[in-house]
């Protein structure tokens, strides 16, 4: 237990998405959830919309993973 009175215990939001790729391609956000079920979405305005991705969005995904490996 933790007597600190400057500690305070952070509660944990539940995320509508708990796990996502997110990338952009030609100026449109898109993502994809591995769990519980892959899902493919673009976002409209406020809302992300289940799609099937063209193979350049697809191929834009691609990309982003790569650059994202070549940082760790």
């Amino acid at each position: 237990m933790n007597l600190n009175p400057s500690y305070r215990t952070r509660r944990v939001q539940p995320m509508s998405v708990p796990l996502a790729l997110a990338w952009s391609h030609a100026g449109v956000a898109y993502r994809v959830t591995p769990w519980p079920e892959v899902r493919f979405e673009r976002r409209y305005g406020e809302d992300w919309v289940e799609i099937s991705p063209t193979e350049e969005a697809l191929a834009s995904a691609a990309q982003t993973c790569e650059i994202g490996r070549a940082h760790v």
